[in-house]
């Protein structure tokens, strides 16, 4: 019998990470005039080991509206060997709309190897929201039977502190007496 030595060269090449799931996002509403932080998990999974995920962004994104983004979730647990649940917060502001949104969230591994896109929705409801700053109004002197008299104390501000379109805030007085 021969013996014969033989050089073996093996390539192990990189396995893409992979979102196996995001968790539920109910139906939110905005914080009047400000943002409101929305925490939901993520579970990646990359065979090459759960240690080499190394970077997982959240994104709500919606036609017309500005993207709404997390760039840097937390690992929050190994699920196991291959698998990490990621924690994710992303803010959305007062005047975003009230619709149907949608939530992307990618991983990247230490291989620069890149998750394809998973997607679930959520919904954000209207909400009237208005914030006023006039304490009183007054009006100059006037005749009766004066019509369309205008304030003397102007301007007055009202803003709109929610998701609702509101264009036209109307203010009518009725059977106005003055003081003596």
């Amino acid at each position: 019998a021969t013996t014969q030595s033989t050089t073996v060269s093996i390539s192990i090449t990189n396995t893409n990470p992979v979102v196996l799931s995001i968790s539920s996002i109910g139906t939110q509403t905005i914080t009047e005039g400000g943002t409101k932080r929305i925490n939901f998990y993520s579970v990646i999974n990359d065979d090459n080991g759960a240690s080499s995920i190394n970077n997982v962004n959240a994104t709500f994104y919606r036609s017309g509206e500005s993207l709404r983004s997390n760039l840097s979730c937390v690992l929050v647990s190994n699920l196991n060997s291959t698998a990490g649940n990621f924690s994710c917060t992303v803010g959305i502001l007062w005047f975003d709309l009230a619709a149907l949104w949608d939530v992307n969230v990618t991983a990247n591994d230490t291989s620069n190897g890149k998750t394809s896109p998973f997607n679930i929705t959520f919904t954000l409801s209207e909400t009237t929201g208005m914030n006023a700053t006039i304490s009183s109004i007054t009006f100059a002197s006037s005749n009766p039977d004066t019509f369309n008299v205008s304030s003397n104390n102007d301007p007055d501000t009202i803003q709109n502190t929610g998701n609702k379109n509101n264009t036209q805030i109307q203010v009518e007085g009725i059977t106005l007496f003055g003081d003596t």
